[in-house]
């Protein structure tokens, strides 16, 4: 069974597609914590979102798919720390979100330094506060 890891690295794959597979996991363990208000998929969407976000800037992805991961992982992170406070058995830091949020505040990256060039990408981090 692939991974985002190991589907995002599978160069015999169109990169379009691997994008769209991984999204899809995110976008269906979202969907998944959203039915179910459980915290496993709420931090599995985060780190799908996350490992894919992170692998796709650092190869200078086209930055509208970075802008819409971005969010949703951002999202993802609001979402578990949302369920992770409201739960009696927390599962790790309940501030997932700020932490997320920060590093890609301070992320020194080259690819990072250019998003943070672009006000759509800005105005993300913005309003994400």
């Amino acid at each position: 069974m692939y991974n985002t890891m190991s589907i995002i690295s599978d160069e015999k794959i169109p990169l379009d597609e691997r994008i769209s597979r991984c999204e899809k996991l995110g976008d269906g363990l979202s969907a998944l914590r959203d039915e179910t208000g459980e915290i496993l998929p709420a931090i599995m969407a985060w780190m799908t979102y996350s490992h894919l976000n992170l692998r796709l800037t650092k190869i200078g992805a086209d930055k509208d798919i970075i802008v819409r991961l971005t969010n949703k992982e951002l999202d993802a992170a609001k979402a578990f720390d949302k369920l992770n406070g409201e739960s009696d058995k927390h599962v790790g830091d309940t501030k997932l979100a700020e932490k997320t949020l920060n590093h890609y505040k301070t992320a020194e990256h080259p690819e990072y330094a250019k998003l943070k060039q672009d006000d759509e990408y800005l105005k993300l981090l913005n309003i994400q506060e």
